[in-house]
């Protein structure tokens, strides 16, 4: 597992807490470790976070240390923690059981015929618009051999520390949140994360379109999609809207509660935190189309739970334009991603998580 900074990558593993009783009633029981040591393998599977192992880039040592406890446990659970569905670590599959991503493309020639940089989306503009990195991302090809042993996880969506609340923002309340989760962890509980409520939808929001995204990346294919929505929302949008910039961490919350539509945009990787802290804000988000994308919980159904845009950004001013005067529209999409955000910490929400964490122990 990686280092228990629940307050930052509660998103990743903060279900298995709330899912305790659920896991129990399995007969699976978890626990955590922070090193390689000399009885972490003592138990019937082991998970295998790659942040634990993201301190080195030297791909051997790493492999090395997966194959040393493999010796001692066969059964080993890789949990690839990178931001893409394209960017793997199909490197290790030789060596474990089972290989858990958060996100998959549904078209798996990209993982055969890895792309330029490394995601769908970077070799689209590669093409499309002759967009070249410095240094393109090299990924590993995978065998068609090691298929089976892909399984889909759960993304950051099942963060509690996405969800909107007054005092968020305020080093108070982070701490608080994490005080609350580590006290559930050693209580052996469920922590209070099943009470979150999102913010109604139906309240007044006079910011039309919120479109505030960090455009830094030293990829251009990654940066490319994001600078692009700023400067064609930036010459067709300014009463009503926030439009680039940067703003504080309060400033960013309480626009989110204000507004209609909040832009998303790939980043690293096409899941990003923005679509479920407006989701969580009872805001509509826009982001470019994730039909492409397998990924659970899955807010990214095409005009059902949020507004696609294309690629090229073609559509952005038309598909904005006829969405921001149907708030009938951007509730109902809103309250559908609210919905299945819910759910996951519902009881049946929990009792399915506990058994996709069951068949992984098979």
């Amino acid at each position: 597992m990686n280092n228990w900074k629940y307050d930052i990558f509660d998103g990743e593993w903060s279900l298995l807490n709330d899912a305790r009783d659920q896991l129990r009633d399995l007969g699976i029981t978890v626990s955590y470790s922070t090193n390689i040591c000399e009885t972490l393998t003592e138990c019937d599977t082991l998970f295998l976070s790659s942040r634990f192992f993201a301190h080195t880039e030297v791909t051997p040592f790493y492999l090395d240390q997966i194959a040393k406890l493999k010796l001692q446990n066969e059964n080993l659970v890789w949990f690839d923690m990178r931001d893409s569905a394209g960017t793997t670590q199909f490197e290790v599959l030789p060596l474990v059981k089972k290989y858990v991503k958060k996100q998959f493309y549904k078209d798996q020639n990209f993982y055969l015929t890895p792309p330029y940089g490394g995601r769908a989306f970077t070799e689209f503009y590669h093409k499309e618009f002759g967009v070249v990195d410095d240094k393109p991302y090299q990924m590993h090809p995978l065998d068609h051999t090691q298929k089976d042993k892909l399984i889909l996880g759960w993304n950051i969506g099942v963060s509690s520390r996405l969800a909107h609340s007054r005092g968020k923002g305020h080093s108070f309340h982070r701490i608080s949140r994490r005080l609350t989760s580590e006290i559930a962890r050693f209580k052996r509980s469920a922590s209070k994360h099943s009470k979150l409520k999102p913010v109604p939808t139906g309240i007044e929001r006079p910011i039309n379109i919120f479109a505030v995204l960090g455009t830094s990346y030293e990829r251009n294919t990654v940066s490319f999609q994001r600078t692009n929505i700023i400067k064609r929302l930036a010459s067709s949008y300014n009463r009503n809207c926030v439009i680039g910039g940067t703003v504080t961490r309060q400033d960013f919350n309480r626009h989110l509660v204000k507004s209609k539509i909040v832009i998303s945009s790939f980043g690293w990787g096409e899941v990003c935190y923005r679509e479920f802290e407006a989701t969580w804000a009872g805001a509509a988000f826009a982001m470019p189309d994730m039909s492409g994308i397998e990924t659970w919980p899955n807010i990214y159904d095409n005009d059902r739970t949020y507004i696609p845009l294309a690629w090229d950004l073609n559509d952005i001013e038309k598909k904005l334009d006829w969405a921001i005067d149907k708030p009938d529209f951007l509730h109902a999409i809103t309250d559908e991603a609210q919905k299945r955000l819910c759910n996951t910490r519902s009881q049946n929400g929990l009792e399915d998580f506990a058994n996709k964490i069951s068949k992984l122990l098979i």
